[in-house]
């Protein structure tokens, strides 16, 4: 059995002005971006600008289901685990770098639960790795 590629990181952005900085994002990558008068536009911009080109490669607008960032990130994160985490056709995502919050105590827990631990942090942005919290151990 192969391993994951350690390198595939999955972008979830909560920050409803993001806009513009979209187009800065890697492209073969999976980002999420929540709908906003400033997101929208760009990501509709991009889908028309550049075909997918693989699985974990896809530009997802997603309706804000909460109304603070964070609420929208521990709303959504199941959400975005089901369809990029490790049982899909891309094979999942070793890193997830959300942006438009810091990470605090329920979203830590909630991250916990994906077996994902936050490893890097900025005032609005943080980016979690996976197989570091309570996983069992792999047999040889």
């Amino acid at each position: 059995m192969s391993q994951p590629d350690l390198q595939r990181r999955l972008y979830l952005i909560v920050d409803p002005a993001y806009g513009e900085q979209l187009a800065a994002l890697p492209t073969d990558t999976a980002r999420w971006v929540v709908d906003s008068p400033q997101n929208t536009p760009v990501a509709h911009r991009l889908w028309q600008e550049r075909p997918r080109k693989a699985p974990l490669a896809g530009l997802t607008v997603f309706k804000p289901p909460a109304d603070t960032p964070t609420e929208v990130l521990l709303a959504i994160l199941d959400t975005v685990d089901e369809h990029e985490g490790e049982t899909t056709a891309g094979g999942g995502y070793a890193a997830l770098e959300v942006i438009g919050c810091a990470p605090d105590a329920d979203i830590e827990e909630a991250l916990a639960e994906l077996d994902l631990r936050v490893t890097e942090r900025t005032e609005l942005s943080f980016v979690a790795t996976s197989g570091t919290t309570n996983r069992p151990a792999q047999s040889p």
